[in-house]
């Protein structure tokens, strides 16, 4: 990891060099925030935070949860030059997700305000469109006002795991401004944000107004050295100035600094502070090839489960078995065994085989497959897949008292009248197809918790298939929100798709 901090950084720097090897002309633009000053701009692909409604609208898709925020500077220690703005950005369960701003720029003389809306929504699993409309107002003491409607758009998406692409236009409806019908600039821009590894992130983006001959470079780094902070650093043209800051962070609260050079006026300091609520589980976009039809991996897994049968089955020492050992047993892959390693190591030995329901994600369903085939105690050998059940009878297995109940015995029906016996209600057992499986059509809510889902995921699949009907397939599961990769391959092979 070391290395690919000191390659990312060493990439910047050269890239700084080239950047002030010419001399360009002087071009102005203001900061909503201080992130985003500190990287010069460079934001157009990483746009994460409510700073997207500026930069690119399609960014708002991946801003995790609520997002309030508020910024604050004097252009070059002038008073007369104050730029202060407000944002907020929130999810919507059904319709993406939703920003306002309101930004404020000089003071009695010579005015400018902003009041913006924005709409950021999914196109499709990778990629992402959103818009902004904003109304735009100039006042300049005794010679009057004016005012005009702007409408800004953008894409935004990943070609690859860590490569992240983004494309915006500004003032696309050519609005003008004024008696005199000034227009307002048109602005493009187009980005790339590079993320070796998590925590790091190098940005280069390029932009260009109708009004002006020249293409403006921007570049930043982003450096979360620790959860509580982040270094950044930026360069960009037009003028030819640098840029650093620093983010904090504790908890919900963050607070964020950036210097700005000018090479003839004074410097500027931008502050801004934001309140992150309701965070929810960031959204990873992963780049995936196209896989073979249903009906391949159907009978490729059939083949490996004949195989498996042919082979003697190891009973598993939950207490002491690696993740490559945990990988073995029906139902658990390599994300669920390190869950399950990791959970031993930060609470101690498991005391039961049931003591690995606390591990988190696992189902009752998943350990009813492996319930006969691990133990806390000694490994043993079964010569045959078909002893599982004479095995699991016989194997000692630790439990409670409180937990472990006597085998029901089979009781006559009698004539007389007796008080019915509760009923489980019909949508408490999973529906099953013909293969034993949840199908995932037709599970309700508790079916999808007891397969390991949390309940906002569950939620988030049934809204799914009631707008776009049944799925086709498991995979279709991975274009539910908030369902990553990693969480079907854990429950695939319980659940199917009819």
């Amino acid at each position: 990891m070391r290395k690919k901090i000191l390659f990312s950084v060493f990439c910047f720097l050269s890239s700084v060099f080239y950047l002030l090897s010419s001399v360009f002309g002087a071009f102005e633009q203001k900061y909503p925030s201080a992130r985003t000053a500190a990287l010069s701009g460079a934001f157009v692909a990483l746009a994460d935070d409510s700073s997207a409604i500026y930069y690119n609208p399609a960014g708002l898709r991946f801003v995790p949860g609520n997002d309030l925020s508020a910024t604050y500077t004097s252009l070059y220690g002038l008073t007369e030059l104050a730029d202060m703005s407000g944002s907020l950005v929130f999810p919507t369960r059904e319709y993406g997700v939703i920003g306002f701003s309101y930004d404020q720029f000089g003071d009695s003389v010579y005015k400018e305000t902003g009041v913006l809306f924005s709409h950021g929504f999914y196109l499709s699993r990778d990629f992402a469109f959103g818009y902004t409309i904003k109304g735009l107002s100039v006042k300049i003491k005794e010679y009057g006002s004016g005012s005009a409607t702007g409408v800004d758009c953008g894409f935004a998406g990943s070609i690859r795991e860590k490569i992240s692409l983004g494309f915006s236009v500004s003032n696309l409806n050519g609005p003008n401004i004024g008696s005199k019908a000034e227009p307002v600039p048109k602005r493009f821009q187009f980005g790339v944000s590079f993320q070796p590894v998590e925590g790091i992130a190098s940005n280069f983006d390029i932009s260009k107004s109708d009004n002006f001959d020249d293409i403006i470079f921007h570049l930043g780094e982003e450096l979360n050295l620790s959860k509580f902070f982040a270094m950044r650093f930026g360069v960009r043209t037009q003028p030819t100035s640098f840029s650093v800051g620093f983010g904090l962070k504790k908890g919900a609260l963050r607070l964020d600094y950036a210097y700005l050079s000018h090479p003839v006026l004074d410097t500027s300091h931008i502050f801004s502070i934001s309140l992150k609520f309701g965070i929810q589980e960031k959204i990873v976009q992963k780049y995936e090839k196209k896989k073979r039809k249903s009906t391949y991996r159907r009978r490729t897994r059939t083949k490996k489960t004949e195989e498996e049968i042919s082979k003697p089955v190891e009973i598993i020492n939950i207490n002491t078995a690696s993740v490559e050992e945990l990988k073995t047993l029906p139902g658990i892959g390599k994300v669920m065994s390190k869950r399950i390693v990791d959970y031993r190591n930060e609470t101690g030995l498991f005391k039961s085989v049931k003591d690995i329901l606390n591990v988190p994600r696992m189902s009752r369903r998943t350990f009813s497959k492996i319930e006969g085939l691990i133990t806390v105690g000694e490994s043993q050998k079964i010569e045959d897949r078909s002893q599982k059940q004479e095995i699991k009878e016989t194997v000692p297995i630790t439990f409670d008292e409180e937990e472990s109940e006597p085998a029901p015995k089979p009781k006559i029906p009698k004539i007389a009248p007796v008080p019915a016996a509760p009923v489980v209600p019909a949508s408490t057992e999973p529906p099953a197809s013909a293969s034993g499986k949840i199908n995932i059509n037709s599970a309700d809510i508790s079916q999808l918790r007891d397969l390991g889902f949390t309940t906002v995921q569950s939620q988030n699949i049934l809204r799914y298939i009631k707008k776009n009907g049944p799925l086709t397939s498991v995979d279709d599961l991975k274009n539910v929100p908030g369902i990553s990769s990693d969480i079907v391959d854990e429950v695939k092979d319980n659940i199917t798709a009819e």
